[in-house]
């Protein structure tokens, strides 16, 4: 059994304010006291980090911080439900903003740097086939020139990275590669510590 603290605490509110949030917690099946619980602990459960990101952008924005999470979220589903008309619906395993490991879900700032990869993925890949399209009609900026350059020189090095693995794994030998890692070097060591 849980063990409990009673705690007391009263605050002001107008009028409207209280009507207000005792008709939210009818209209939610709870109770008064429920609501104040549930909201306390709502607010308290953000990790400090996005807390910070919701106020500022609250404060630039100058809307309240519940509108915000709201009009976010309603966005969110709007457009997963816009994709999922045009494409079909999504895999429950393909919603990459919940992602589990063993003491529960990703959240807070490893969430956040996860997904910041995956979209800087997709939207390089959206410019890359925009840029291609564009490059048939006219002339690029030298700016979008050099970002393909150093696009397709990116994959050529990871080609020439695979096909070496391939090539060391008929010859016995195993590594797994990592952008900027001297992919040579790591297999003559290897190759060394095999004729020792």
């Amino acid at each position: 059994m849980k063990e409990t603290n009673k705690v007391q605490f009263s605050f002001t509110v107008n009028r409207g304010e209280k009507q207000s949030l005792e008709a939210a917690a009818k209209e939610m099946g709870i109770t008064f006291t429920e609501l104040l619980r549930t909201g306390a602990a709502f607010y308290a459960s953000f990790d400090s980090a996005f807390w910070k990101k919701v106020k500022n952008f609250s404060r630039n924005l100058g809307i309240q911080e519940y509108l915000i999470l709201q009009n976010l979220t309603i966005s969110w589903m709007a457009r997963k439900e816009a994709r999922a008309e045009v494409w079909g619906p999504e895999p429950e395993q393909l919603l990459r903003e919940f992602q589990f490991q063993e003491n529960g879900p990703v959240t807070g700032e490893d969430l956040h740097e996860t997904l910041k990869k995956s979209f800087v993925r997709e939207f390089e890949n959206e410019k890359e086939y925009q840029l291609n399209l564009d490059s048939q009609y006219g002339a690029l900026s030298e700016e979008d020139a050099e970002w393909l350059k150093q696009r397709y020189a990116k994959y050529n090095k990871a080609k020439e990275a695979q096909k070496e693995a391939i090539e060391s794994r008929k010859r016995g030998l195993t590594a797994s590669f990592h952008e900027g890692e001297n992919e040579g070097k790591i297999l003559a060591d290897m190759k060394a510590k095999r004729e020792k």
